[in-house]
């Protein structure tokens, strides 16, 4: 029973079918080899899958319709002689495999591999649209595009492009940048040492880079996104939710449609027409927000805050810096309010005329009645370190409380 049960395993394990080999000499010690290995029987529907692996060079792949896959393996090598360059290319012996049970074409080097300077290996795959990839390389580039299935790329020094792939994608590069553009799925990028471009993509993005830059673009869903030592941008993003950390970059989002979160701890935050609602925080840099629609609450360990053309309640903080706001209203938003304090800077704020606000303002420290200066009316009284001012506007539906130490408070009306 076991014997037969290794025949049977055996003989599902079938060499692929070598269409063509050359090898030829070039110029200056330079020669080229080239192996083809066709299928036939590969089908169209997604059942099968390509797995390269321990093997190390660029990789390329393009669609067709219809059956039928084609892998051919180029090499470039430097030697001094042709019987030297063909023991390179012997040493370096690629497998390639048609596994029929597991529906599977596997592509693997023969030995362990070891990184040659004078061997360059490319793989270019001509394959059908709707297959799933598992591609890995040790020390090249990964080229994807119009594939339809399920796709995990790693490669260890290289960069990865992929286009216009449907289904879920992982992307891992250790030394490289990603760039991927119109994908529908969910997408999980990785580079440790690059950066990440996502654009004209439907689907979840989860992006993470240890020192570079994430560039999202044009995207409908949800983002999660950090990166140790870059700056994060995005622009033109619909979604439920964007949430992106840097340690140390900036932040630039502009023209989105959801609920973004954003934390750096030595940039800047540039914020531009974003509808939903808003949570930012810096410890070493500045806020700028225009046209805010939803809510705005930012915070700041030292900086500036600054906003103009933001409509709903508002809650903003800086430790050592000023905030200057104009604000718009919407009746359709029912909870207003407006939190603001600084504790070393001013405060200036400009509200829609007839805005029913209900005003609380202190300023601690040293400092005079003069300090404090309102369109509204206030009642205005003051200890030895510590002014204050109270009034509203109608009913006084909205509450405002404004507080500063060291600084002063400005209230204007449009």
């Amino acid at each position: 029973m076991i014997r037969l049960l290794i025949i049977c395993q055996l003989s599902s394990l079938i060499f692929g079918q070598k269409l063509f080999e050359e090898f030829e000499k070039g110029r200056n010690n330079n020669y080229h080899s080239k192996e083809t290995f066709r299928f036939d029987t590969v089908p169209d529907d997604g059942s099968y899958t390509i797995l390269l692996e321990n093997v190390e060079g660029d990789i390329k792949v393009r669609a067709h319709a219809g059956a039928g896959a084609e892998i051919t393996i180029t090499r470039k090598i430097r030697a001094n002689t042709e019987k030297k360059a063909k023991q390179l290319v012997k040493d370096a012996k690629i497998l390639v495999y048609h596994v029929e049970d597991d529906q599977l074409i596997q592509v693997r080097s023969e030995k362990k591999i070891h990184y040659k300077r004078n061997v360059h290996t490319e793989f270019e795959l001509k394959l059908p649209m709707n297959i799933n990839l598992n591609l890995e390389t040790a020390g090249g580039d990964i080229d994807v595009t119009d594939i339809r299935g399920e796709s995990v790329f790693r490669t260890s020094g290289g960069d990865l492009d992929l286009e216009n792939l449907m289904g879920r994608v992982e992307a891992h590069t250790s030394g490289g940048d990603i760039d991927i553009s119109r994908i529908e799925g969910l997408i999980r990028a990785h580079t440790s040492g690059g950066s990440i471009k996502i654009v004209n993509s439907d689907g979840q993005f989860n992006a993470s880079t240890s020192g570079g830059d994430l560039e999202f673009r044009h995207l409908t869903g949800n983002i999660d996104a950090q990166t140790s030592g870059g700056s994060i941008t995005l622009d033109n993003i619909e979604g439920e939710t964007v949430e992106c950390r840097t340690s140390g970059g900036d932040i630039n989002a502009e023209d989105i449609s959801a609920n973004l979160t954003g934390s750096t701890s030595g940039g800047e935050i540039d914020l531009e027409s974003i509808k939903g609602h808003v949570d930012v925080t810096t410890s070493g840099g500045n806020i700028n927000a225009e046209q805010i629609t939803g809510s705005l609450t930012c915070h700041i360990t030292g900086g500036d805050i600054d906003g103009n053309g933001i409509i709903g309640p508002v809650d903003a903080s800086t430790t050592a810096g000023d905030i200057e706001l104009e604000l718009s209203y919407d009746s359709s938003i029912k909870e207003y309010s407006f939190n603001l304090e600084t504790r070393s800077g001013n405060i200036f704020i400009r509200v829609p005329k007839g805005l029913p606000v209900n005003v609380g303002a202190e300023i601690f420290g040293t400092g005079t009645a003069q300090d404090l200066n309102s369109d509204i009316p206030l009642n205005i009284s003051s200890t030895e370190n510590r002014i204050s001012g109270i009034g509203q506007i109608q009913n006084g539906t909205i509450p405002m409380r404004l507080r500063a130490t060291f600084g002063t408070i400005t209230i204007e009306q449009e």
